[in-house]
């Protein structure tokens, strides 16, 4: 079921905690227990909420350690995804727009040079898919 859909399906203190847990994504999501008092509700009716919004892939959360105990930051799901990319400067200093003559001088946007059309750039991004 799509998220907005399911978004106005719930019931009004899911949608209250999921509009905090929404207004906190952008500065790295809340802990759960200040949701809880934001809420108003005890830990276990706040676990509850939580479980809910989780199970509808509203949210995410991630384990910390918080004044010594361990708990949880919770998200909007699509703010959680944290991707690694396995890259070394190595593979940055082979570019070879970075010891192009042409770079400086004669590459770019209005030229007829430029990276959507350059054989070295093509050559290296199709060395890299082997």
């Amino acid at each position: 079921m799509d998220g907005l859909r399911e978004y106005g399906e719930m019931n009004p203190l899911d949608k209250k905690a999921f509009e905090i847990i929404m207004s906190y994504s952008q500065k790295g999501g809340i802990v759960q227990s200040e949701l809880w008092k934001m809420l108003g509700v005890d830990s276990k009716e706040g676990s509850k909420i939580v479980l809910r919004l989780l199970r509808r892939g509203l949210i995410a959360r991630k384990e910390i350690n918080h004044n010594g105990r361990k708990t949880y930051v919770l998200m909007v799901a699509h703010h959680s995804e944290e991707r690694e990319i396995d890259i070394s400067i190595d593979d940055v200093i082979q570019i070879p727009c970075f010891t192009c003559e042409y770079l400086y001088l004669e590459c770019g946007d209005t030229s007829k040079l430029n990276p959507s059309n350059c054989v070295k750039l093509d050559n290296f991004i199709k060395s890299l898919r082997r």
